[in-house]
């Protein structure tokens, strides 16, 4: 199918984040992949930029819970949050009526 709204700059945005090839330091939750077998990882860059939190608090990600992996789910819910009331990213030109709980 399509890629999502706002996908190709969330990609864009993570390439200056974290460049192909690039060093990162990721743990795994309590479990390494999800039903669909895609990996579940936090991530943070070699200078300790929260990979997962920083796409989230520029309104390139939303907050996914799968549970039972939830040891970063505050931080990100907070970025997300944050990047909702301020519109920013994906929140100001993908969803034009969801506003934050």
């Amino acid at each position: 199918g399509q890629p999502q709204c706002f996908a190709r700059d969330a990609y864009d945005r993570l390439q200056r984040l974290a460049p192909a090839g690039s060093t990162l330091w990721v743990t795994a939750d309590v479990q390494r992949r999800d039903p669909y077998d895609r990996f579940l990882v936090y991530a943070w860059t070699p200078r300790g930029a929260f990979v997962n939190v920083e796409q989230a608090r520029l309104g390139y990600a939303r907050a996914l819970d799968i549970r039972p992996n939830e040891a970063y789910a505050v931080p990100i819910g907070a970025a997300v949050a944050e990047a909702q009331g301020d519109r920013r990213g994906l929140w100001g030109r993908c969803v034009s009526s969801e506003r934050p709980a």
